[in-house]
């Protein structure tokens, strides 16, 4: 699934004061479309990067799983890269239950 898409452009389009991108007022960039919200947000806009050594590799963490019983951590894993997810025999596990393989 693509983050941007045709209905991105068409909403940008809808909305107050959109207008195509210029590039230094030579040409427009086809579907590329902008607005004064979009223009004042990259003018604020601070990148969250983490700092230090391994900071390339804590910013492509994608997430993790945690399992609790009401208020007790009963597993946790933390993705250490993309898709390097949590294995379902382990959450099952943690939960005190047993995975089956379908028939």
């Amino acid at each position: 699934m693509r983050m941007i898409t045709g209905k991105t452009t068409e909403a940008i389009k809808a909305r107050s004061n959109g207008r195509p991108v210029s590039f230094f007022g030579l040409f427009d960039i086809p579907f590329l479309w902008t607005n004064d919200d979009l223009e004042a947000a990259k003018e604020i806009y601070k990148p969250l990067m983490p700092k230090g050594e391994d900071s390339m590799d804590l910013s492509m963490v994608q997430g993790g799983a945690l399992v609790f019983s009401g208020e007790e951590q009963l597993y946790r894993h933390r993705d250490t890269s993309v898709a390097v997810h949590a294995t379902l025999e382990k959450v099952l596990a943690a939960l005190g239950v047993e995975a089956v393989a379908a028939a």
